[in-house]
């Protein structure tokens, strides 16, 4: 496990993050978290045990989280995935978490769908036309989704309280 709540400071402008491992939903989720970092190093063991490369830009990464925040904010229908294997017995942060998505989309005027699926997956998903976004709650490792294969956006919770206008997009 890994502890970011460092980089949300602004202290963390100072330093360079180390990245050990290869490229996927962890690097970008390293990257979304500390983007205001002064660097990120990249070092991974698989691909060559002796070259270590600056990340790849972020803001790439910050402009595709953006553009589908913007399309789920015309979602008119937003269904809430819970990654249920993640979801263990007794775990009632998930709970909470889904309770209050619920309150915000139906005090936006919106409807939302709740989906409890190990894995989501476009056949899964495609079989709900009026479900115009999809909000994935799910453990920290797995609920950062890319969804480019999808036909509608998934986004994370905090995603979708920026869409819904509850919280501000910062850069």
């Amino acid at each position: 496990t890994y502890d970011l709540g460092a980089c949300r400071e602004k202290a963390v402008q100072e330093y360079v993050v180390c990245y050990i491992g290869g490229d996927g939903w962890q690097l970008s989720s390293v990257l979304l978290r500390c983007s205001n970092a002064r660097k990120c190093l990249v070092f991974d063991p698989a691909a060559a045990m002796d070259s270590c490369s600056e990340a790849r830009d972020v803001s790439m990464i910050l402009k595709r989280r953006y553009f589908l925040i913007q399309k789920a904010r015309d979602a008119d229908v937003i269904g809430i995935v819970v990654g249920t294997l993640g979801y263990g017995s007794g775990n009632f942060l998930f709970q909470k978490v889904v309770d209050r998505l619920v309150e915000a989309i139906s005090r936006s005027g919106r409807k939302s769908y709740l989906f409890a699926l190990g894995t989501p997956n476009v056949a899964k998903l495609s079989n709900f036309a009026e479900v115009g976004a999809y909000c994935l709650v799910a453990s920290p490792e797995t609920s950062l989704l890319d969804s480019r294969d999808f036909p509608m956006p998934i986004i994370t919770p905090l995603e979708l309280e920026v869409a819904l206008g509850l919280r501000p997009w910062l850069e």
